[in-house]
């Protein structure tokens, strides 16, 4: 029995502070009780991270668990796989020598009558698609300290459980929703958004959310746009560009903002309407977008005679680059230019290499009728990754990667490690390109990695 020769390394290991148990199983509540019960004696525990695999319900080991929690436990992970995923291996089924758990020890378990105070972190990933919501609302009450946790996935009440989610614990600020599938429209973070003090929540991730394409209500993030520093929206269907309009536009203390798609995403987010108000922050630190270039990706050789006003799609791409580079605190720099995916599996990791930001890696030139926006890019001193749609291979002509552009990402990026300019199909080409090997020369250190 896993439990019982677990007590005997964790009674002679009084002072651990940090525990992963990974992959073991639970065949019966008296085995999860006598688990939490050794837990219980760790004194000096501060962060626990459980991975089960058992048919029992999900929710009842976490109950459990918080209850029998050290008082100083602050990280809590609870991970939940079908005892299905369980395979017994020689050792674990090799338990004669093991004294029967209650009747060898049990006058040496603690069994602590008070939840912890401190926990501040719960991450909690069920094996069902939806959890009791009474039981998940009867401990709540006992983590006043939460500041970090995953949306729970109730089976019904889910304006119950968020406003006593918001009752019970008044500091949570960071809320995870990790894509259970039957709220894929994300209504259960909507709720809880709204249940909280207006302007309370720094920190959203949700995970493949499909927004309607008629929804305005934003998934509930207007009622913290003074407050939220980080939206992170990954691997989702849909974000509507109403959405992303109102996050750029009236969030000024955000600082990552990351949208990231797979196979069957539809976003739609158009350069032109992003560009159309000044973003209300200038402190954002990662930056990941997805855009449609609305024909600027094939501009005519000729739109820019310097006796000319620019054309409408020149100005937007200048109020563009120039917005990106005000942003003097960016680390990562991710755009990436939309396209039809209907060419890809589901199953396929998508690859933006088709098309490159027109213009971002090109130094103005007007004697050889050059436009180019790199100039601009002199304030990122900071920038340390840049990701996305910036393959040599698709730069319009025109707009090629020369030398001058080499010199100049070497010497005004210094921070630099990470640079994509190659696709993955052409991932060997990049050491016969002189360009690549000259920025290799100047910049040891950095990385010229593919989209």
């Amino acid at each position: 029995m896993f439990t019982a020769r677990f007590f005997y390394v964790a009674r002679f290991s009084p002072l651990i502070t940090s525990l992963t148990l990974s992959m073991f199983k639970i065949d019966s509540f008296v085995q999860l009780d006598f688990l939490a019960r050794i837990l219980s004696g760790i004194g000096m525990l501060r962060d626990l991270d459980l991975c089960f695999c058992s048919d029992l319900p999900s929710v009842d080991f976490l109950s459990t668990i918080i209850h029998c929690c050290p008082p100083l436990v602050q990280s809590l992970t609870v991970g939940i796989e079908s005892a299905d995923d369980f395979s017994s291996t020689s050792e674990d089924a090799s338990d004669d020598d093991v004294p029967d758990p209650p009747a060898a020890v049990s006058t040496q378990i603690e069994d602590r009558q008070t939840p912890p105070t401190r926990l501040s972190k719960l991450e909690f990933l069920p094996r069902e698609n939806r959890v009791d919501a009474e039981v998940y609302m009867s401990f709540l009450e006992f983590l006043p300290a939460l500041e970090t946790t995953d949306i729970p996935a109730v089976d019904s009440s889910q304006r119950d459980v968020a406003l006593h989610m918001a009752e019970c614990c008044p500091r949570l600020k960071s809320l995870r929703q990790t894509g259970f599938s039957f709220d894929r429209q994300g209504t259960m973070m909507h709720q809880l958004l709204e249940a909280k003090a207006a302007n309370t929540i720094e920190s959203v991730l949700v995970f493949q959310v499909e927004e309607r394409p008629s929804s305005r209500n934003l998934l509930g993030l207007h009622h913290h746009f003074l407050s939220l520093k980080s939206i992170i929206f990954d691997a989702c269907t849909r974000v509507n560009q109403v959405t992303v309009n109102a996050i750029l536009f009236g969030c000024p203390d955000l600082e990552v903002f990351r949208i990231t798609s797979h196979a069957r995403s539809n976003f739609e987010h158009s350069l032109h309407e992003i560009v159309k108000k000044p973003w209300a922050s200038n402190k954002f630190k990662e930056l990941c977008l997805i855009l449609t270039l609305n024909g600027l990706s094939n501009l005519p050789d000729d739109f820019y005679p310097e006796e000319d006003m620019p054309p409408d799609g020149v100005k937007r791409l200048t109020k563009f680059y120039r917005q990106i580079g005000s942003l003097r605190e960016l680390r990562i720099l991710d755009l990436r230019v939309d396209f039809d995916k209907e060419m890809y599996d589901v199953d396929e990791p998508i690859e933006y290499f088709h098309y490159s930001f027109t213009g971002f890696l090109t130094l103005e030139d007007r004697q050889r009728y050059r436009i180019g926006w790199l100039g601009l890019m002199g304030g990122l001193t900071k920038l340390e990754e840049l990701r996305g749609s910036f393959n040599i291979e698709a730069m319009l002509e025109g707009f090629e990667l020369e030398m001058p552009e080499v010199y100049w990402i070497a010497n005004n990026w210094p921070n630099l490690k990470v640079i994509e300019l190659f696709s993955k199909r052409r991932v060997k080409k990049w050491r016969k390109n002189q360009l690549a090997m000259t920025l290799m020369a100047m910049r040891p250190e950095l990385k010229i990695t593919v989209p």
